[in-house]
C-alpha cells in the first residue's frame, strides 16, 4: 500500500493476497493516518510496531493459519494439520517466540523426532516451514533460520508406497491413536480409513 510522506511515497507492504484481505488492508489505515500526523515515516512506524506486537510462539502462529486458511483447505487436510499441531507443534518450546528459537534448537528438536522416525521428522518440517512462511507472508514474524532447512537435513520425505499394512501393523497404530489428543472424529476417521482404504477426506465426510 502505497502512503503519502513528505518528499516521497513510502510503500509498506501488508502481506500478500490471498493471505490478506482488502478488508483486513482497511484496519490499518487509521494507525498509518496516525502516524502521519506525527510526521513519522509509516515504514518506520510499521516495522517498529511489528518488532514490538507482532511476534508470536509456535503455538500461536499455528493457531492463526487455522484461523484464517481452514476455509480454504479440504477436510482432510485440516484433520492432518490439526493432528500434526497437537501431537508435535502445539507445547514445541512452550512461550518462546518463533524468533527467539535458534535453527540449533530447531536441529536438536528435529534430531529427537529422526530418532522415532525420519519420516515423521521430515513431515513436521513440511508443516512447521508451511505455517512458518504464512506468518512471514503475513508480517507475524521475521523470516526465520528454520525456514532454510530440507527434510534431508532433519529426516526424510515421505514416499508413496506398494506394500499393504498387517493386522498386526493397523492394530498398534490404532491402539497409538487412542492414546492421542485428537478429537475423537479424526481419530474414527483415520481408522475407518485404515480399515476400509478409503481417503481422509472421505472418513472425515461419512
Amino acid at each position: 500500500m502505497a502512503v503519502p510522506f513528505p518528499g516521497k511515497n513510502s510503500r509498506v507492504s501488508q502481506g500478500r493476497y490471498p493471505d490478506v484481505k482488502l478488508a483486513e488492508v482497511r484496519h490499518f489505515i487509521p494507525e498509518l493516518r496516525g502516524a502521519l500526523a506525527n510526521d513519522t515515516d509509516p515504514r518506520v512506524y510499521w516495522k517498529q510496531r511489528n518488532s514490538k506486537s507482532g511476534r508470536a510462539t509456535v503455538r500461536y502462529c499455528c493457531e492463526q493459519f487455522m484461523a484464517k486458511r481452514s476455509s480454504a483447505l479440504k477436510p482432510g487436510t485440516i484433520a492432518t494439520y490439526e493432528s500434526c499441531f497437537r501431537a508435535h507443534l502445539f507445547d514445541t518450546f512452550a512461550e518462546r517466540l518463533v524468533e527467539d528459537i535458534s535453527l540449533g534448537d530447531w536441529i536438536d528438536f528435529f534430531d529427537k523426532k529422526s530418532e522415532k522416525s525420519r519420516v515423521t521428522s521430515g513431515a513436521i518440517l513440511k508443516q512447521l516451514k508451511t505455517i512458518l512462511n504464512w506468518a512471514v507472508r503475513r508480517q507475524m514474524i521475521s523470516t526465520v533460520d528454520v525456514l532454510q532447512l530440507k527434510a534431508s537435513d532433519i529426516g526424510s520425505a515421505s514416499k508413496v508406497g506398494s506394500r499393504v499394512l498387517t493386522f498386526f501393523e493397523c492394530g498398534k497404530i490404532i491402539r497409538e491413536l487412542d492414546k492421542c489428543r485428537v478429537t475423537k472424529t479424526v481419530t474414527n476417521a483415520i481408522k475407518a480409513c485404515l480399515l476400509t482404504g478409503a481417503s481422509m477426506s472421505s472418513g472425515l465426510q461419512s
